[in-house]
């Protein structure tokens, strides 16, 4: 009789197509299982489980934001609040926040909104009109509360407010017997007055390409009694006179013999010129109130020394300052929108606007708190604030309102770094926001492909910061490679540290390059000015050229090592019998590289400038970092433009064909090194 399969011993799995089968619909089953058994734990919570809400902060509010929802969850048991901490940078948090609603993503119940993303995000918001009371929303900021409406519903609750202040050096001006400017022409002779650059600029505010500036502007051009957009009508009053001159004034502050601004201060954000301020290198700054706290800090050489004003205004204008300020929405994908208003509820309430504004300095959003002895005993100019709020600009609730920002953005950018006459940059700003918000609003991008010259100034940008990139990092890369292949004590140690900038990720060190590239307080000038090479600081980031030369700088520094460890293995794999055969028959070191060196290196060097191409055109976190595309979008790249079509205007439809159209050119580039090559990777 047979042996049975298996050898006869006992419990051993034998391979049969029957068991088989058995195997694969268990395994079938087991999966099935795995799949189902948490979703339907998901719909069937435990009663020991917590209610959970959560929601995206800046990181350096996660603290203070902790608090208030532990605070919560003991006024309401069985209830949890997460907060996720997201990037202090304003349009990165609203990149995150897109991208979860466009994907109808359930992690983030409550949606912290600035308050210009009202109406883009309004289509995935519920509406909160039915869940507050009158008297509540009575008991907030008027102005505040009509920033989260739009299309006749209330989308946003406001939780902390800003609005666009003057500070100035009190001492100063009472030691010199000065009054505070009311007028430009004031500001302008006060600053001129006391001014002692480049120890002591005059005035200072944010002039870099991104939201601020429109801010900056906005508040200039109320004073000279012009208009942005009408949201009612979509009048566009960009080329009126008044916005001439509102543009005409903020470039006369950098050039000219009226400056009074540093010439840096194209480049600057909130907080390069708060530093600045704090740092007692100026008399006026164009800030937010959060900076009054930050100044009072003991060791402040500004500390109970300085004032807060509106913004000043001009012939027919008035003082306002721009409206910001912070407010929360709930996500129409939430698991719990009742949760999520109650707590919106708790933090406008008295003791969460305590606990919100007292320690950041923030200004509350609930009228009542103006008032109360906590909060001013932390923030004593609180009722300037109030008085301030009352006539405060709005920026126009639209849809395309990113994109009209955008556009705004550029070409105002483009007037103050001498590309472009207030004029003529004026006139083109207004002509695309009439395009924008035109009869076919909300159907299409303003311009359309091949006609869009805003993609081709991206290909231009992104063509010369790819072939200069390219061209020092072979050079350099190069050199950097023959010297490593030498043998010396260390050179282990050696190879490791050159490899470091490569390590690194990008976006970190491009903002340690922005830093070293400020006018101001960065080591480029520093070291310049040590050297003797320069007498004014240089405005690095301000200009198309200097911009776009520390991008470069920026890019070889981190780059470089890549190309050289390519070419470092390139160089170990030619023969040494080779060289030595050579030198015996009387060629010399550079003859040596130049005939037998160098071609042998050529596909390894062919190698290195393609990878570095394709890496080079699709460069976004180092321009989006250290220039955001400024100044008047002399450094946008193609990635950096299909990133906002994409994001920021939600076009994606656009986003796509830039990116797909934008990187053509570097695929026929790389088809044709890959050709040039093939030949000699095959000797090779």
């Amino acid at each position: 009789m047979a042996a049975p399969e298996g050898g006869g011993r006992a419990g051993r799995l034998v391979a049969s197509p029957a068991n088989v089968r058995r195997f694969a619909v268990l395994g079938c089953l087991l999966a099935t299982l795995a799949t189902v058994w948490p979703l339907r734990a998901e719909e069937t919570p435990s009663p020991q489980r917590p209610r959970r809400i959560s929601f995206l902060v800046l990181a350096s509010d996660r603290v203070v934001w902790e608090r208030i929802g532990k605070e919560f969850e003991a006024a309401h048991p069985g209830t949890a609040v997460d907060v996720v901490e997201g990037p202090n940078a304003t349009d990165l948090r609203e990149n995150l926040y897109t991208a979860s609603l466009l994907a109808g993503d359930d992690s983030f119940d409550l949606v912290y909104m600035d308050v210009t993303w009202t109406a883009k995000f309004a289509r995935w918001l519920v509406p909160l009109e039915a869940e507050f009371r009158s008297a509540e929303l009575a008991a907030l900021l008027p102005a505040a509360v009509a920033a989260g409406r739009y299309g006749g519903h209330l989308y946003r609750i406001p939780v902390r407010t800003d609005v666009g202040v003057l500070y100035y050096r009190r001492d100063l001006l009472e030691s010199a017997g000065l009054p505070p400017p009311r007028t430009f022409a004031d500001l302008t002779r006060v600053a001129r007055a006391l001014q002692a650059p480049p120890r002591l600029w005059g005035f200072v505010w944010q002039g870099s390409q991104y939201e601020g500036l429109v801010c900056v502007f906005l508040e200039v051009l109320r004073g000279y009694g012009g208009t942005w957009v009408n949201p009612e009508t979509f009048e566009v009053g960009l080329d009126r006179r008044e916005a001439v001159d509102a543009l005409e004034f903020l470039r006369r502050c950098r050039v000219g013999e009226e400056a009074i601004s540093p010439p840096g201060v194209t480049s600057y954000k909130e907080d390069e010129s708060r530093r600045l301020f704090q740092d007692g290198r100026a008399v006026f700054l164009r800030n937010w109130p959060y900076v009054w706290r930050l100044a009072q800090e003991p060791g402040s050489p500004v500390a109970g020394k300085m004032g807060v004003l509106p913004m000043v205004h001009g012939p027919g204008g008035e003082r306002s300052g721009t409206l910001g300020g912070w407010g929360l929405g709930v996500s129409r994908f939430s698991r719990e929108p009742e949760l999520a208003v109650e707590f919106i509820r708790h933090v406008i309430s008295l003791p969460g606007q305590r606990a919100l504004c007292r320690e950041t300095g923030y200004a509350p959003a609930l009228a009542e708190a103006y008032v109360d002895p906590e909060l001013l005993a932390a923030n004593p100019f609180l009722p300037d604030l109030l008085r301030i709020h009352g006539n405060a600009v709005a920026r126009p609730v639209i849809p395309e309102y990113a994109m009209a920002s955008d556009i705004l953005q550029r070409h105002v950018s483009a007037a103050l770094a001498g590309l472009a006459s207030p004029e003529a940059a004026l006139g083109e700003a207004a002509r695309e926001t009439r395009l924008l918000l035109g009869p076919d609003r909300g159907g299409r991008s303003p311009v359309r492909p091949w006609r869009d010259t805003r993609f081709l100034a991206s290909v231009r940008n992104t063509a010369v910061f790819t072939g200069a990139s390219i061209a020092l990092e072979t050079l350099l890369g190069v050199a950097i490679a023959l010297l490593l292949h030498r043998t010396f004590r260390g050179r282990g140690l050696v190879r490791a540290i050159t490899l470091l900038p490569w390590a690194l990720p990008t976006a970190v060190m491009a903002l340690a390059w922005g830093w070293i590239f400020n006018d101001s307080f960065g080591v480029a000038n520093d070291l310049l000015g040590r050297l003797g090479l320069a007498v004014q600081p240089v405005a690095w980031l301000s200009s198309p050229a200097s911009a776009m030369a520390a991008l470069v700088l920026a890019d070889v520094w981190k780059t470089t090592p890549f190309v050289a460890l390519i070419v470092l293995a390139g160089l170990q794999g030619i023969p040494l019998e080779v060289l030595e055969a050579a030198r015996v028959d009387g060629l010399g070191a550079w003859q040596r590289f130049r005939r037998i060196v160098l071609p042998l290196l050529a596909p390894s060097i062919l190698a290195a400038v393609l990878f570095r191409a394709i890496q080079a055109w699709g460069a976004f976190d180092i321009v989006y970092v250290m220039t955001g595309g400024g100044p008047g979008g002399s450094t946008e790249t193609v990635s950096l433009y299909a990133f906002q079509a994409y994001f920021r205007y939600l076009d994606p439809a656009h986003g796509v064909w830039i990116a797909v159209n934008g990187f053509l050119l570097p695929a026929l580039v790389s088809a044709l090194l890959v050709r040039l090559a093939r030949p000699r990777w095959r000797r090779s």
